[in-house]
């Protein structure tokens, strides 16, 4: 039986042991063309390999992860559509009037009957240009956050649209944005080009009919 002795650490190792033709203390290669005739599935894997192939399929499970979450996002995300319906010209002291359909598209296509926990969001800059007389239906409060106002609904039926009823306070361009949010939707907004006309003159009589 052929004995080699290990050229690193100086253990002399036996041709028929099981680590051969490695050193069975320092994992060195005893002989140089040893490695030749080992086949290459009972060959040593080279730690930088080894690092290489476990940073490898930690990257592909890490994708495989961000694939599978964003999947499952995407099929609970419900989507809130609003329609509105509002006059792009208008006057001041003129009363006018928004209408906000409300639906809403699910996973699958189903619609949703409610949305729970509905806000409507104006920013304040609105409020200072537009006196508003009504907001329907009714919210059951309303508070101020932020640069904003908020019109918490509560519930609202699918069916029951928002009517928000006002009059410009004076003429001009206007910029104007909302958003509808409600629980478990994904926030909706709006902005448009408003063109406020200056109130109209009060028209005399033709003629006064004498009494």
């Amino acid at each position: 039986m052929k004995k080699v002795v290990c050229p690193a650490c100086g253990l002399v190792n036996l041709e028929k042991f099981v680590t051969f033709p490695h050193c069975a203390a320092c994992g060195a290669l005893l002989l140089a063309d040893s490695a030749e005739h080992v086949p290459i599935w009972k060959r040593p894997v080279n730690a930088v390999l080894w690092a290489v192939i476990v940073g490898i399929c930690c990257a592909a499970l890490g994708v495989a992860g961000i694939l599978t979450a964003r999947e499952t996002q995407r099929l609970e995300v419900k989507t809130l559509i609003v329609y509105p319906q509002i006059p792009r010209k208008l006057r001041v002291g003129r009363l006018s009037q928004f209408r906000l359909g409300l639906d809403a598209l699910e996973a699958g296509g189903a619609h949703s009957r409610v949305f729970e926990e509905l806000q409507l969001r104006l920013p304040l800059d609105v409020l200072k240009e537009f006196a508003f007389y009504s907001v329907s239906p009714v919210p059951r409060r309303t508070t101020v956050r932020g640069n904003a106002m908020y019109f918490d609904f509560g519930t609202v039926e699918r069916e029951q649209p928002i009517l928000i009823r006002f009059r410009p306070r004076r003429a001009g361009t206007y910029r104007i944005t909302f958003s509808l949010l409600a629980s478990s939707f994904t926030p909706y907004q709006w902005r448009g080009v408003f063109q406020v006309g200056a109130a109209l003159p009060k028209q005399k009589p033709l003629m006064r009919i004498a009494s």
